[in-house]
């Protein structure tokens, strides 16, 4: 991928505050350009409400359990088979430091399938083992946490567990389908692009998570930046403009989780200059979260 230099993405997000919740195109060489159309993110991301069309549907409350406990593997949905003479799917769940949710599947004779895993908003998508099996984290986004899985032939596994360390936490996170490569970047204090407090997929600093397997069919993809405590942080997101994205709209969701209070999404299109522009990068400024806002648990 292109890398655009750090005098050339200090030029962008001059011309971004001047214009405030629209994004530009960069290009090596070239004046910045106005992309032919953006729906700008909206206040939704400040707000408690979520768009009608996103609504997140709330789960039954969890009986009492001991914290930091997870709850027991739930069987495969009634409406949901395993594939004729092999066991049901099994999803366990478990805490981990920092807020995370530790995530692993066995999945008798679906090896190398695709897997969706989905949480408060969160989706993105990986590719089952040579064991018909996954490991990995989830960043949890809510204190009673669902996962919910969907397996290639569309049938389904849900399990919850409560998590204790959640109080504070701010989370901000981007997710999209396709092949097109978004990124989320935050600035911390001040930090300038490329300098130590600017976090990204190649400098996360521990706080920056990518999910998801681009290398698969219909890839589904998210990254999800945890906010550290005190300070400010300014926050963008950016996309190149390739082959195969040029004069395409780039759909996404934006999402924004508070300890104590449900995930807010707001879904964001951008219209991509078209491919006389190739290399360039369209960037998006995300509200920023103030120095009162900001948690990160142990």
């Amino acid at each position: 991928m292109m890398m655009v230099s750090r005098t050339q993405m200090v030029m962008a997000a001059v011309a971004l505050v001047v214009a405030g919740s629209s994004g530009y195109m960069l290009q090596d060489g070239a004046p910045l350009v106005a992309p032919t159309r953006i729906v700008a993110l909206s206040a939704a991301l400040d707000s408690a409400a979520v768009p009608v069309d996103l609504a997140v549907p709330a789960l039954p409350p969890l009986p009492d359990v001991a914290m930091r406990k997870a709850d027991q593997p739930l069987p495969v949905l009634p409406e949901s088979g395993a594939p004729q003479g092999c066991a049901p799917a099994m999803l366990t769940l478990s805490p981990l430091p920092g807020a995370m949710i530790g995530v692993a599947v066995e999945a008798p004779c679906r090896e190398g399938e695709r897997l969706e895993i989905f949480h408060a908003g969160l989706g993105f998508a990986v590719r089952l083992s040579d064991q018909a099996s996954w490991q990995g984290a989830v960043p949890a986004l809510t204190g009673e946490a669902a996962i919910a899985l969907r397996f290639e032939a569309g049938d389904e596994l849900l399990g919850r567990m409560r998590l204790a360390d959640l109080p504070g936490l701010v989370r901000v996170g981007v997710e999209w389908r396709g092949t097109e490569p978004l990124e989320l970047h935050a600035y911390e204090n001040g930090a300038a692009f490329g300098a130590p407090g600017h976090v990204h997929a190649g400098a996360p600093e521990g706080r920056l998570m990518v999910l998801g397997d681009a290398t698969m069919a219909r890839p589904m993809q998210a990254q999800v930046y945890t906010a550290p405590a005190g300070g400010a942080v300014a926050l963008e997101i950016a996309t190149e403009i390739g082959p195969q994205s040029c004069g395409k709209p780039l759909e996404a969701k934006v999402f924004r989780a508070e300890a104590g209070a449900p995930a807010v999404l707001t879904a964001i299109t951008l219209e991509l200059p078209g491919c006389a522009q190739l290399g360039g990068y369209v960037v998006m400024p995300l509200p920023g979260l103030a120095a009162r806002r900001l948690a990160l648990a142990d």
